[in-house]
């Protein structure tokens, strides 16, 4: 276990966190919780457009599926279904 002092601090890139054990609270400056709300809104960002390709995916399987089906509805009024004697 790290035992912290009131000066001690981590940095991290250009951000300081400080715990301070007095008030038991964290302190985090302005840079890294700006960084952590970029981060929040790249992971939202990027969850949405995974739903976005799903139902993009969805949609075009649908349509395939669709079009088989008219062209197999087509087909068969020309030519007789062939059933296998068992």
């Amino acid at each position: 276990m790290i035992n912290f002092t009131r000066t001690s601090f981590t940095r991290m890139k250009h951000s300081t966190i400080i715990y301070d054990p007095l008030t038991k609270k964290t302190l985090i400056d302005n840079s890294l919780i700006k960084a952590l709300e970029i981060a929040e809104a790249r992971k939202m960002r990027i969850k949405k457009n995974k739903e976005l390709a799903t139902a993009e995916l969805a949609t075009a399987e649908l349509a395939t599926a669709e079009k088989q089906k008219s062209f197999e509805m087509s087909e068969s009024h020309e030519s007789k279904p062939f059933f296998k004697n068992k």
